[in-house]
């Protein structure tokens, strides 16, 4: 076995991410890669493995290596089958030569098995993180399993495969991260993990440069009425939390404003139809995110279920846009009720009073959010949580 090097500065950490784009983000998990990236390549060589045809290429100091995904008949198959995939693991076994990584990262649960295999094959004594963005196990419960577009086998060989994959993953990982306590939490009782296994780095943000937007040009751009109070959702429109939050809002929240022509409900994100009904507008997927956000004056999130911790929340803080989110859509963010945020158990009456409060009351949605931008600059601020991550790195290297 090679060395383990001894200044931090040497550090090489291999990126494993076959879900998506993470140099060129659009969605919540390639965002948080995205994130946990740049930040690594500020202080040790950086190298990111991914599909094949991916959008972004290497940029910020950051390497790339690619593999080929597997496709039958016309049908891409994914990183669900990555510890399958012959082109994931000869190109993986390539980077692992070619990078000589001290530390592998792993998002999700595939890719570990081939991962910890090649470790032995090659000889190599890189330690293993395995980075998990959801509890899998609750997530496919919630999730998967009350999908009703999908077959009841084909929920089933998903949810199944998930957990073995997930309990393969954190048997052969020398270490696993969350990205919040409850998940933590939820590893500790559900496989019986040691805390010592376990730490927590939260999705964070950066700041939003709010100088370089003007408000009413922002809604302007977007065909929206500069006269009125625009109440955000958005997100990823065929994950079915976020298309059930889509619905309750076009028929249940929105309606409840159709006699107040000053309220304008806008839904936006990957797959969102492009049309409107009412006081509601669908504009479809927005490539300025940043636009959208200085367009908007409330930010509402009625999630009931899901894993993880939803990034349009930090989204929404770090534009200074208030927020109105059910208890789920909260989930692994440390706010306080009525201080941070507005926070209900469900999307009921109290839900629909606490948004007609804060579309009628600019001095509490500014106190909100500027607190909620004090908590972000306090704990969710990306540099500060990379240095969380860079020191288990550094730890880990030592042991």
């Amino acid at each position: 076995m090679r060395k383990r090097r001894d200044r931090e500065e040497e550090h090489a950490i291999l990126m494993i991410f076959p879900h998506g784009d993470a140099i060129d983000p659009r969605k919540g998990n390639e965002i948080r890669v995205n994130y946990l990236l740049t930040e690594l390549a500020r202080k040790g060589r950086v190298c990111l493995f991914d599909e094949l045809g991916s959008r972004g290429g290497g940029d910020d100091g950051i390497e790339k290596r690619s593999y080929h995904p597997i496709n039958i008949g016309g049908h891409h198959l994914g990183s669900f089958f990555a510890d399958f995939n012959p082109s994931f693991f000869f190109e993986l076994k390539k980077a692992i030569l070619s990078f000589d990584p001290d530390t592998i990262i792993v998002s999700y649960p595939h890719g570990i098995l081939v991962t910890r295999i090649l470790s032995k094959l090659l000889a190599r004594d890189f330690k293993i993180i395995y980075d998990a963005h959801d509890v899998e196990r609750v997530l496919r419960k919630q999730v998967t399993m009350t999908e009703k577009d999908r077959s009841w086998l084909s929920r089933m060989l998903i949810y199944l495969s998930d957990i073995f994959f997930e309990k393969i993953s954190i048997s052969l990982s020398d270490h696993i991260i969350t990205v919040s306590e409850g998940d933590a939490r939820d590893f500790m009782e559900l496989y019986c993990i040691s805390p010592d296994r376990l730490t927590t780095i939260p999705i964070g943000t950066r700041l939003l440069d709010r100088g370089n937007y003007d408000k009413n040009e922002c809604k302007k751009a977007l065909g929206l009425d500069p006269d009125k109070c625009v109440v955000l959702f958005h997100g990823v429109y065929d994950y079915s939390p976020n298309r059930e939050a889509a619905d309750l809002i076009e028929q249940r929240i929105a309606k409840e404003f159709h006699n107040d022509q000053d309220v304008q409900f806008v839904i936006a994100g990957r797959g969102a139809p492009v049309r409107s009904t009412g006081n509601l507008r669908y504009i479809g997927y927005i490539d300025d995110l940043q636009q959208l956000l200085m367009a908007s004056d409330v930010a509402i999130v009625p999630i009931l279920k899901g894993g993880g911790t939803r990034v349009k929340i930090f989204d929404y803080m770090s534009a200074m846009i208030p927020v109105l989110t059910t208890t789920k859509g909260i989930e692994g963010i440390d706010v306080n009720n009525g201080y941070h945020a507005l926070v209900v158990g469900d999307v009921g009456d109290e839900f629909i009073s606490d948004l007609r409060r804060l579309t009628n009351d600019p001095n509490l949605r500014y106190s909100l959010a500027s607190r909620a931008m004090d908590l972000i600059k306090a704990k969710y601020e990306v540099g500060r949580i990379s240095e969380n991550l860079w020191r288990l790195i550094s730890d880990l290297s030592e042991e």
